[in-house]
């Protein structure tokens, strides 16, 4: 296969979070030059705008549909514990991550959701994972290696969490550990270490592309 050009969002920003499929995406907050709450949605062709987070932020996690969607975490002037469900227009508040943290990884659905890994300023990588069921957060077992900006894709049951830093940038990492709802086990290399990659498919299946590896 090849990649095309699609349409361009409406508004440029970088740490976003969001969720969806190639033709019903959904991304919202992100960094500009300041934290924006927008959300954007897109049909395979273009995007458009749809309802703004309560809250501008950047660094969030972010998974689920584009009329079924969660974002988590980030940062505003220090890292939220707070959690949005979006319905395809609005967005509403959910319950708190029990760890405030940003530049985490994130996986699975709006009633079925997954956090890992992430930062705490100044530079404290972590190893913890949550899992949401559609009202609250619980924590579940750690990674097996600490780490901050991962990439994340898969269900709450099946999640991969591949690459990352530690600490405080100082180490890029190509570990890659599975997920299967109750413990992480470190499977094979990326090819590449880097961080802030993005991600997608399954277990099975995966894909990782684009990142920050060492100069």
């Amino acid at each position: 296969g090849a990649w095309a050009t699609g349409g361009a969002l409406n508004t440029a920003r970088s740490d976003m979070g969001g969720g969806g499929t190639q033709t019903a995406t959904f991304v919202v907050g992100g960094y500009t030059t300041a934290n924006v709450a927008i959300t954007e949605e897109y049909n395979g062709i273009s995007w458009a705008e749809s309802g703004d987070l309560g809250t501008g932020a950047r660094q969030l996690g972010g998974c689920g549909t584009q009329t079924a969607g969660l974002c988590f975490g980030g940062k505003t002037t220090a890292q939220i514990n707070t959690t949005d469900e979006y319905n395809g227009t609005a967005w509403t508040e959910g319950g708190n991550l029990v760890l405030a943290r940003d530049k985490m990884g994130s996986a699975g659905t709006q009633t079925a959701g997954l956090c890992f890994a992430g930062n705490v300023d100044p530079g404290n990588e972590k190893d913890e994972s949550e899992e949401y069921d559609g009202s609250s957060w619980t924590e579940g077992n750690d990674l097996n290696t600490v780490r901050k900006s991962p990439g994340g894709t898969g269900t709450q049951t099946a999640a991969i969490c591949v690459g990352g830093t530690h600490p405080g940038d100082a180490d890029y990492l190509a570990i890659v550990e599975e997920y299967d709802g109750s413990s992480w086990t470190e499977v094979g290399d990326i090819n590449n270490a880097r961080e802030a990659m993005s991600s997608a498919g399954t277990t099975t299946a995966g894909v990782v592309f684009g990142g920050t590896g060492p100069a």
